[in-house]
């Protein structure tokens, strides 16, 4: 309607619109600058792949392609692009389980996932594939396992951090804590 009544009024009216038009789109990309996330933002920072992350890549490869899957939030991107692919802890027909422990949870609290992650390896149908920095691969079995299945000292690493050997405590407060 304005592009009608812009060619009723003549040039005079098409140059109203075009500044309209610049104008609109000058607003655009100064709310962008200011309170944007992409490139052009102020403050932008691009996201830096960790070494947790290209380690989570590595593990999520021994989920084969085809394969039902149920992953936590963050790792779903990754496998959602399958016919069965479920939100953790829905697990429906899933042969696969992959947690990241070290991101946020969603849906649901830690506890929660921990417990049903704990569920699983209790039931002995749900094998360790990998368990490494927080990251825990799982794979549904047909028959029961013979043994719990125990975490490996490798998950944990997220938490313990690297050794740096007995260095000398920074700080003292009293006998006690250091």
């Amino acid at each position: 309607a304005l592009s009608r009544a812009a060619a009723a009024r003549g040039v005079l009216g098409r140059w109203v619109v075009a500044g309209l038009a610049l104008w609109i789109g000058f607003a655009a990309l100064a709310n962008q600058y200011v309170n944007g996330f992409t490139p052009i933002a102020k403050g932008y920072a691009a996201p830096v792949i960790s070494e947790h992350d290209q380690l989570g890549q590595r593990l999520l490869r021994v989920i084969p392609n085809g394969a039902a899957v149920s992953s936590m939030d963050q790792l779903n991107p990754h496998l959602g692009d399958r016919a069965r692919s479920y939100l953790f802890p829905y697990i429906d027909d899933a042969s696969y389980v992959a947690l990241d422990l070290t991101t946020n949870v969603n849906p649901g609290s830690p506890a929660e996932q921990y417990g049903v992650a704990m569920q699983l390896l209790r039931s002995r149908r749900w094998q360790i594939l990998r368990a490494d920095d927080g990251y825990l691969i799982l794979r549904r079995t047909t028959s029961p396992l013979p043994a719990l299945p125990a975490l490996p000292a490798a998950f944990y690493r997220f938490a313990v951090g690297p050794d740096h050997g007995s260095a000398p405590p920074i700080a003292s407060f009293g006998p006690d804590l250091q």
